[in-house]
């Protein structure tokens, strides 16, 4: 589902004013060392109200001092690293979005500020879901399921050459979940499986912004025949001559 986003819900899917340090915060090796510390300490308790009648005080005490203990050895240095995960987070954005720092902020002005559309493939939104879930503003598109690990997923919608929804796509043979794809005018290519009414939801949205934009998977030009899916570079040259001739 697409639904627009009031202040409230802007407010909770951004920190301290940005919608990608926000993004930017779930994962990262300090929050895996936060958690793992958290079990150890978990584990400790338990440990030590089961074993506390057996054991007696001053062994549990002990059981539960080395826990704790372990758990702060985890617990520490994750919280360093968990800060500094998120502290980089328009470095990140810059390298693997390939936009200017200026650019990103723009990103985020209008998503605080604009009319925004938060693309979710849950039926409601949860806390889990609204990290995984797309935004649609005016000039931009993020990606759902765009984990800030490896991609990005950010584009302007005046970059996004191709993007097209297949219910049964079929690739190199294989048969592949119903599948949104997005082509840049770069010429890269991304894939996102998710369900048929959301996908079409999100083509249509970019395409009301962006009425240039090949929104199937096959198309002809000036008489030669295209397939966005396999040609996606050809397709990206092609809508970059046409932005140029107009």
């Amino acid at each position: 589902m697409i639904v627009q986003m009031d202040e409230k819900l802007k407010k909770e899917m951004s920190r301290e004013g940005s919608h990608l340090k926000y993004t930017r915060s779930r994962g990262g090796a300090g929050a895996g060392l936060i958690a793992a510390g958290v079990c150890f300490i978990v584990i400790a308790i338990i440990l030590a109200a089961a074993l506390y009648t057996i054991l007696g005080l001053s062994a549990v005490a002990v059981l539960l001092a080395g826990g704790l203990v372990l758990g702060a050895v985890f617990i520490v240095p994750g919280v360093f690293l968990d800060k500094r995960h998120t502290a980089g987070y328009m470095k990140y954005y810059m390298k693997k979005s390939g936009y200017t720092e200026a650019e990103l902020n723009e990103f985020d002005r209008e998503f605080l500020n604009g009319e925004a559309y938060v693309a979710c493939l849950d039926k409601k939104l949860t806390k889990q879901s609204k990290f995984d879930s797309g935004i649609i503003t005016n000039n931009w598109f993020k990606l759902p399921l765009m984990m800030p690990i490896k991609y990005s997923g950010l584009y302007r919608i005046v970059d996004v050459a191709a993007i097209f929804f297949e219910a049964k796509p079929i690739v190199n043979g294989e048969r592949l979940n119903p599948t949104l794809f997005v082509v840049d005018s770069r010429g890269d290519g991304m894939t996102v499986s998710m369900k048929e009414n959301v996908g079409n939801e999100i083509v249509r949205e970019i395409s009301k912004r962006n009425p240039r934009a090949v929104t199937t998977r096959r198309i002809s030009y000036n008489g030669k025949d295209y397939d966005a899916l396999y040609q996606y570079q050809e397709v990206a040259g092609l809508y970059r001559e046409i932005c140029k001739s107009r």
